[in-house]
């Protein structure tokens, strides 16, 4: 009995710890009335004001989920009103003691308020100004004045300026009328590129007026610090490492990227935790990009290459959109080629006491292009439908010539060297279709639709030879994919729920070209999940509980397992500038299909690399903490990682009937990875500094390796020129006891000259006095290989190219704000 007592009063104390968010509409009453509504609907902050100080200034606001002093300075707006927060005491204040005011409304000629609207009081005797305001959202103004009268001059954008003299006291209503003459083009900048939020594990970044300006999506993206852009690939992936999940508020549709504005961007969420509703589909975070609304029909169309002259190695691009106050359509045409890639490659492989020697000079021919069309149909303020249409194709082979030489440990008789040759070719076909949907209802409830359709198939040959001997492998490979989700989001009990369910199902057939036998393989990801978010005053916490179901089937192989899948995160807000967030997350990794059925995968007859039945799933505990601070002109992130794995799912190698085998385990001593790094950005008008560095280690049962990583990114512009130079180090992908996978820099220099409004020339260089190389070794007890590819054609690669651009509207008499995006939403958090 004591027991259910004592957590009766825990859940009693924790309730009360939670109540309090406020929600609330205010309409049309005094900021003294809001406050002591405020103050009698929650027990944390006791909230000080002088009543009467107060009382004629009006407030028409809807509060939604916002915590007390969040709430009171959404209440405050314009008005000459201070807050001030000492621990859990609240005053609040007006900033001009004059007992006297000047207080009226602005509406339109149509009886509508007019919010936003600057309101001047001028002196009598010389129009000197005597004070200011905005009205709020229902017209209103409160301005102290001293004077007895004053000449109150009312302005704003799209209407005529109305000037009159009124006493001091309360005027009345004033009525605006519309503008009926052409407006020129009004742009508003402001260094908004300046302000990180952070919310939860959510950092929104808001898009500088400079960023707005450029014509490429990609090299606008690339002052958002926790994101690596590489403008000529057309990538982008996480700071941290990974590859985001990138939406268009919230839609996923990240092939349509290109087909945006820069222009049109508000700002820029990015969180290293998977939403929820994406899970087990590979991705390592989240990138949320937000437009801005307009009215106002729109038509953008872009296009642009970058190439080396001579070299056919570059990008090319071509996109359009429109877009309507209901509905958007796009369409998009990407390519990325390198032809002609030249390389020489070493491979030093010894099996079971056998060395085999390759050293031939490649060539190589990739190129990989996508089409996409697509629209959004808006049937309510809070209900949109997304479909896209994708076609992929990668065609690719390469050419190896040189020699192969063999030989033995213990061979007295020397080595057996051989002409060798090498053809590999792959012709990849993908066809995707996606859809989503999402119904906003109620205060803050919704509902989710995703579903995806994928088919691909692709013809994948080897052929070696050497001298006479020849060996071949050929496979066709037939890929269906569906994978689609559901989820329900409401509040409840002061906080944020979220609860739904996600499945991945995929249909493999791959058939041998030598023998025409047909393998069959299927696999199916289910992954349901429930989740809280919840605020309390500094305090975000988000915690969510999830369990994945995954089937794995081969022939008459069946596998099956059950996971479960924890997330807690807590973000503490010290003041407006610094935040302090702890999150940790315990993960399953599901064996793949080849690591558990018995398939030989190996391309080398030295060797068979099959699976094991008894492979189980590894498990990740990983912790991380992070500070972040914005500070002015200064961004900084500093962060620590600890991550364990246990089961971890590894390589071995054995003889088996005089056949070299490599198969899998779980190992069973842990793996450990420590990892810690900064991000800082320095941004003044003209120039934006970015820097980033990375130290791991790795400690293992017998086997341990630290290696460091750093960039260093610098952008210099103005109205004409943009120069963006970058320098990376050396880049370790992967590190344990059987396998170390590394890459060069790709240090890049890009310079662009606009020539006019919708037309820039550029010129760049590509891998900045180094030449590409990957290196890659793997150490087992039977099998031990040290590849190195020296690409000689990727060093300081020149690139010339242009782009263009062209933004229309329907109408001509326009006002384009890019400091203001009213209705954009965050799909990821609201603020």
């Amino acid at each position: 009995m004591k027991k259910w007592i004592m957590i009766c009063a825990c859940v009693a104390v924790f309730q009360t710890a939670l109540a309090q968010r406020i929600t609330r509409q205010y309409n049309n009453v005094s900021f003294s009335a809001a406050l002591k509504d405020l103050n009698a609907r929650q027990h944390k902050y006791t909230i000080n004001f002088v009543y009467d100080e107060l009382e004629d200034f009006r407030v028409t606001k809807s509060v939604r989920n916002l915590s007390v002093p969040d709430a009171i300075m959404q209440l405050i707006g314009f008005y000459p009103i201070r807050m001030t927060q000492v621990e859990d005491n609240i005053m609040v204040e007006c900033t001009q003691k004059t007992p006297t005011k000047m207080i009226g409304r602005i509406i339109d000629n149509k009886n509508r308020p007019v919010d936003f609207a600057n309101v001047a009081l001028l002196n009598v005797s010389d129009s000197s100004l005597i004070n200011g305001g905005v009205t709020n959202e229902n017209g209103q103004f409160v301005i102290p004045c001293e004077a007895t009268k004053a000449i109150v001059r009312v302005s704003c954008v799209g209407y005529h300026t109305a000037v009159d003299t009124y006493n001091t006291g309360k005027i009345g209503t004033i009525t605006l009328k519309e503008a009926t003459m052409n407006l020129q083009k009004v742009v508003v900048k402001a260094e908004r590129g300046h302000v990180v939020k952070k919310k939860g594990n959510v950092k929104t970044f808001f898009f500088s007026h400079h960023a707005n300006e450029t014509k490429d999506i990609y090299t606008a993206l690339t002052e958002v610090p926790d994101l690596r852009i590489d403008p000529t690939m057309k990538t982008i992936s996480l700071a941290k490492g990974g590859a985001p999940l990138v939406l268009i508020d919230g839609i996923p549709k990240s092939h349509s990227l290109a087909s945006i504005s820069p222009a049109m961007i508000d700002k820029v969420e990015v969180s290293n935790s998977v939403p929820l509703e994406y899970m087990g589909q590979g991705y390592s975070g989240v990138v949320n990009i937000i437009t801005k609304k307009h009215k106002e029909a729109s038509r953008y169309f872009n296009m642009g290459v970058l190439s080396h002259p001579v070299v056919a190695f570059g990008s090319a691009d071509a996109n359009f959109s429109y877009d309507k106050s209901r509905f958007s359509i796009y369409s998009g045409l990407t390519g990325f080629a390198f032809l002609d890639n030249k390389s020489k490659t070493t491979d030093a492989l010894t099996v079971s006491g056998k060395n085999q020697n390759t050293e031939t000079e490649r060539t190589n021919y990739y190129k990989d292009w996508k089409a996409m069309v697509g629209g959004d149909y808006r049937w309510t303020d809070k209900s949109v439908s997304s479909l896209g249409f994708v076609f992929e194709m990668i065609p690719q082979n390469s050419f190896d010539t040189g020699k192969i030489e063999y030989s033995l440990e213990d061979d007295l008789l020397g080595n057996n060297i051989l002409d060798y040759h090498r053809k590999y070719d792959d012709d990849l076909y993908k066809y995707q279709m996606n859809l989503y949907h999402k119904s906003s209802f109620g205060k803050a409830s919704s509902l989710t639709f995703h579903f995806s359709g994928i088919y691909s198939y692709n013809t994948n040959t080897t052929k070696r030879q050497e001298n006479q001997t020849e060996y071949l492998y050929s496979a066709k490979y037939r890929q269906k994919e569906v994978n689609g989700g559901l989820d329900y989001a409401f509040p409840w009990v002061a906080a944020n729920w979220k609860i739904g369910a996600n499945s991945v199902f995929l249909w493999h057939n791959i058939q041998s070209q030598a023998d025409h036998t047909l393998s069959k393989y299927n696999e199916c990801n289910n992954y349901g999940y429930l989740e809280v978010e919840k605020n309390m005053g500094n305090l975000d916490v988000s915690a969510s509980s999830g369990i994945n179901i995954a089937y794995r089937s081969m022939g008459n192989d069946h596998f099956s397992f059950v996971n479960w899948h924890p997330i807690l995160d807590l973000s503490y807000h010290m003041g407006t500038n610094h935040n302090l967030e702890f999150s940790y997350e315990y993960a399953s990794s599901n064996p793949e299909i080849d690591q558990l059925c018995d398939v030989n995968s190996a391309t080398n007859p030295l060797f068979v690399n099959v699976g094991d039945k008894n492979i189980k799933p590894a498990y990740t505990h990983d912790l991380q903490l992070e500070y972040t601070a914005n500070i002015k002109s200064l961004y900084i992130d500093v962060f620590a990682q600890y991550e364990n794995i246990r089961q971890r799912i590894a390589q071995y190698s054995k003889v088996n009937m005089q056949q070299v085998v490599m198969s899998y385990y779980n190992d069973k001593n842990s793996y450990n990875l420590y990892n810690c790094g900064a991000t800082v950005r320095y941004m003044i008008p003209h120039f934006v500094l970015l820097g980033m560095i990375q130290q791991n280690w790795v400690k293992c049962a017998g086997y341990s390796d630290n290696y460091l990583y750093g960039m260093l990114q610098g952008q210099y512009y103005n109205d004409r020129v943009n120069v963006n130079l970058m320098f990376d180090t050396n880049e370790v992908k992967n590190s344990t006891p059987e396998a170390r996978y590394k890459t060069s820099p790709e240090s890049q220099l890009t310079i662009s000259y606009s020539i006019s409004k919708s037309f820039d020339i550029c010129l760049g260089m590509r891998y900045l006095f180094t030449h590409k190389h990957i290196w890659n070794t793997v150490q087992t007890a039977q099998v031990q290989e040290s590849y190195c590819n020296n690409f000689s054609t990727r060093l300081n690669l020149v690139m010339l190219g242009f782009r263009y651009n062209f933004n229309g509207q329907d109408k001509k008499n326009h006002s384009d704000q890019v400091f203001k995006s009213a209705n954009s939403k965050s799909f990821i958090k609201e603020y």
